[in-house]
Parts: C-alpha cells; sequence; structure tokens
C-alpha cells in the first residue's frame, strides 16, 4: 500500500509503502459438556506476517491553498519488521438454572516484533530511528459474563472484560520526534457492562446499558507546538455511558427504530511532557451524544417496497487536547428507498444530506505557536447527494 497523507503535508510532508504477507493457523474445538447444559470452546490462533516500511521525504507545490504537485526528498525510514504471534485461548458457558447462564474465558497472548533498520540509527531531530531491536509483548485476558430471564420478556445481563492491545509496528519503529517509542507499552482495558432488554407489553423492544472502561498506557498523539506530532502512553483514560435501543411497530406498515448513546471520554491521567498537563480534561473528537433513529414504512399491499426516512444527530466536541475549541455538531436527514420487482431484481435509491447542511465527518484545532497562526482544520461531509442503481441476479 502507497500512501501520501494529506494531515501531514502542513508539517511533516511525507510518502510512504508498507508491504506484508501473512501466514495464519486458527484452530478451535467446540464441545457439548454435561448433557448439552455446557459447552467448552477452546483453540489457539497463529500469525506469522514479515514486512516492511519506507518512507520519503517529499518537496511540495503550492498554489494558493491548493498542493498541486511533489518530488521525492531523502528516504526517512527504511525498515523490516516480522510479526509472530500465538495465542491460545479457552472459552467456557454453563446454564446455572433454566433462567441463568454464566459465561466465563481467558486468552494469553506471545507476540513479538524482530525489527531491522536499513538506515542509519537517528537519536535526535524530527525523524529518529531506532537500532535493531527485538520487542516482546506476553499478556493475560479474562472475561466473566452472567444473564438472567428476569420473566418470558425481560432479561438481565452483567459483563466484565479485560483486554489488552500491543502498538502497531509504525508506533514502535516509525519514532518521529518521540524520545522511545520502541519501549511503548500496549494499551490495557477493564470494561464493565450491565444493562436489560426485553419487550414491553404494547410490543416496544428495548435495549438498555450502562458501562464503565478504564484505560491504562493508552497510545495517544501528542501535538507539539511547531505542528509535529509524538506517539507516547498517557496514564489512564476513562470512558462512560449510557446505551439505548428501541424499537417499535407503530402499525402494520410503519416502523421506528431509535439507537442512542451518552457518553464522556476524558484524560484521568495524561502529562505528555513537564509543562503540559491534559489530566480532567475530555478527550478530542469524542462526542457525548449520538442518536440514530429510522422511521420505515413497508407497505402491506406493496410487499417489494421499502422506504426509509433517517435523522442522524452528532452532537458538540472538543477539537483539541487542551478543550479550547468545540466543533458544534450536526443533524443530517437521509432517505433510502428499495423495491423488489421480484426474486431477481431490485431498484434501489438513497438521497444523503437531504437539506443540504454543512458539516465535518472530523474537525481538529492547533492553536498558534512559533510564529504561526491558530489553525482550525474540517474535513467537509457530503453536500446533498443523490445515489441511484439497479441489482440483477443471474
Amino acid at each position: 500500500m502507497a500512501l501520501l497523507p494529506n494531515w501531514s503535508l502542513s508539517y511533516d510532508p511525507s510518502v510512504y509503502e508498507t508491504k506484508n504477507d501473512s501466514i495464519g493457523v486458527l484452530i478451535k474445538n467446540r464441545k457439548n459438556i454435561q448433557g448439552g447444559n455446557a459447552v467448552l470452546i477452546s483453540g489457539v490462533d497463529i500469525d506469522y506476517s514479515p514486512g516492511s516500511y519506507i518512507q520519503h521525504e517529499i518537496s511540495t507545490t503550492k498554489v494558493g491553498n491548493t498542493y498541486t504537485d511533489y518530488t521525492l526528498g531523502q528516504v526517512q525510514y527504511d525498515y523490516d519488521v516480522l510479526f509472530s504471534a500465538i495465542s491460545p485461548y479457552v472459552h467456557y458457558e454453563h446454564s446455572l438454572s433454566s433462567v441463568t447462564r454464566v459465561t466465563a474465558g481467558a486468552r494469553y497472548d506471545f507476540m513479538q516484533y524482530d525489527y531491522d533498520n536499513n538506515l542509519t540509527t537517528v537519536t535526535a531531530g524530527s525523524h529518529r530511528r531506532p537500532a535493531d531491536t527485538v520487542v516482546d509483548f506476553n499478556h493475560f485476558s479474562p472475561k466473566l459474563g452472567l444473564t438472567h430471564q428476569l420473566d418470558k420478556n425481560t432479561s438481565t445481563f452483567i459483563n466484565y472484560r479485560h483486554a489488552f492491545r500491543a502498538p502497531s509496528n509504525t508506533q514502535l519503529f516509525r519514532q518521529g520526534k518521540a524520545e522511545n517509542t520502541v519501549a511503548l507499552k500496549p494499551i490495557k482495558v477493564n470494561s464493565y457492562e450491565v444493562g436489560v432488554r426485553g419487550k414491553t407489553a404494547n410490543k416496544l423492544g428495548y435495549t438498555a446499558s450502562l458501562y464503565y472502561m478504564s484505560k491504562s498506557d493508552d497510545i495517544l498523539t501528542y501535538r507539539n507546538p511547531d505542528g509535529t506530532r509524538e506517539t507516547v502512553n498517557a496514564g489512564e483514560t476513562s470512558h462512560k455511558g449510557i446505551e439505548v435501543s428501541l424499537d417499535k411497530a407503530l402499525t402494520s406498515s410503519v416502523q421506528l427504530n431509535v439507537a442512542a448513546s451518552y457518553a464522556v471520554h476524558t484524560y484521568e491521567d495524561w502529562k505528555p511532557n513537564s509543562t503540559t498537563n491534559y489530566s480532567g480534561n475530555e478527550m478530542e473528537s469524542a462526542p457525548r451524544t449520538i442518536t440514530n433513529t429510522k422511521l420505515s414504512y413497508h407497505p402491506v399491499a406493496l410487499p417489494g417496497l421499502k422506504l426509509e426516512l433517517e435523522w442522524v444527530h452528532l452532537g458538540s466536541y472538543w477539537m483539541d487536547q487542551a478543550n479550547t475549541e468545540k466543533y458544534k455538531g450536526h443533524d443530517l436527514a437521509n432517505i433510502r428507498v428499495r423495491y423488489t420487482v421480484n426474486k431477481k431484481s431490485t431498484v434501489y435509491g438513497r438521497i444523503m444530506n437531504l437539506l443540504d447542511e454543512k458539516y465535518a465527518t472530523a474537525a481538529s484545532y492547533k492553536p498558534a505557536a512559533f510564529g504561526n497562526p491558530e489553525k482550525f482544520e474540517y474535513a467537509p461531509g457530503m453536500p446533498l447527494s443523490l445515489f441511484v442503481g439497479y441489482t440483477q441476479k443471474f
């Protein structure tokens, strides 16, 4: 894969190419025990993936505000890396009674990166390069869950999960300005969830859950005042919220579906350097509210037709880690229609952003520093758009 990252043209223009081959084996055994009252699943995942990464500096040509061309410069990174992993696991389910079921499991991951630098080692500047090294990660991840049927229409559930994620090879070996990315720690997560699902007497289906997740050593990108970025571990981040989904048949032809969430994502402990402290701030690009509402019309008299009106709401969120500027959020309306002519032919269409709203799929803010003015960056969303299609099966 070859890529020219547009997001770094203003502070670190480059092009890079990654190559990867992978051989994997997935082995799983399922066994019913205790007369089918319990099930035991065990297995192992094996991964052997050699790859390479090469990055060139580029000199860009800019006309007004538009980048029009570039020429290749010196090679900034050139390395080979072999990733290998063996991960055995076990999963157990057991019915304690006709209304209560417990699940438990565990996984152990053995991971290794064998890294070879094809250039010289660089220990200063904005494109530092670590020397040849081998990096290992080993971790144990348990899980536990319980479901209980309160009555024929209502059930509750509670879950605990522990997980981890090792840094990627570019986070480890594309060092940038950071002092030592090879020493990055894996992300460790503890998550807790409790909820209820069911259907009311008037046939309103619902699911509601509360969750809390704590990440330690979260791998984050810190923006230096000069515009460069560093990949670092944060001490701790927290993620808590509520998720609700509802579905209701309003008539024999009209169906309402709502999915909504309210969440707060916070830097609990993050001090990127001796002069910067983001502890207590909300994470950037993390809206508190997200809602998706769909009203579907499927007429009994014309069973091949389905019409859907959708409302998408995205709440406001901070555009920077210092919590100084906010994106106001947006609301979008979409229409989808599908008509099944027969078993082999389908006509469909959709109108996206029906009200032609101006909105951003991503928004960020960088304060003024090093003689550069403050900078707002928006990735614009699609304007009013119409799509029409036809599907034919033979």
